[in-house]
């Protein structure tokens, strides 16, 4: 009925996974892509069925990418510094991982940490930054109370939706 590959113990889950998180949200992007526009709002509205895809929007983008157009120089700016980012990490990236794999016997969870410590870092940073600015006696609070936008200090960390989508940034 169905191939051994897919239903045995150890693809079944990559399947899913890739499912999941890779086909649905690049179909979804391509119904937005090829759906229509709302002519008062001007919001997309996606087309969900491929028979009712407009190819206009797609063609239309197309020919403002093509040499001469007003979207090529971004286009190509864009694509060399795609090539650079992708170039540089390929070369620095897979010499360290093969080096961390196969040579580094003891001191391999040694610099996984070094390697993972800077992103850890980075994150812990900015989420103190943003408890320095959005406590009840921080710098934003100060502002908005000395420039009479508020009457008292709002309590911003108190898990309010706005904080939680400008922490997440």
């Amino acid at each position: 009925m169905y191939p051994r590959w897919l239903w045995s113990g150890f693809a079944l889950p990559g399947v899913i996974w890739l499912i999941l998180l890779f086909i649905i949200p690049f179909y979804a992007v391509i119904g937005v892509a090829f759906g229509t526009v709302d002519p008062i709002l001007f919001r997309p509205i996606p087309s969900w069925n491929p028979v009712d895809w407009n190819v206009g929007w797609m063609s239309q983008t197309l020919t403002r990418l093509q040499p001469g157009g007003d979207l090529w120089d971004v286009f190509v700016r864009t694509t060399g510094y795609v090539v650079i980012s992708v170039g540089a990490s390929l070369a620095i990236g897979y010499p360290v991982a093969y080096y961390i794999a196969r040579h580094a016997k003891r001191t391999k969870a040694l610099l996984l940490v070094l390697l993972i410590l800077p992103l850890w870092i980075s994150y812990l940073m900015r989420m103190l930054a943003w408890v320095n600015l959005l406590e009840v006696d921080g710098y934003v609070d100060r502002f908005l109370v000395w420039s009479h936008v508020i009457n008292q200090p709002y309590g911003w960390l108190d898990g309010k939706p706005v904080t939680v989508v400008a922490a997440s940034i």
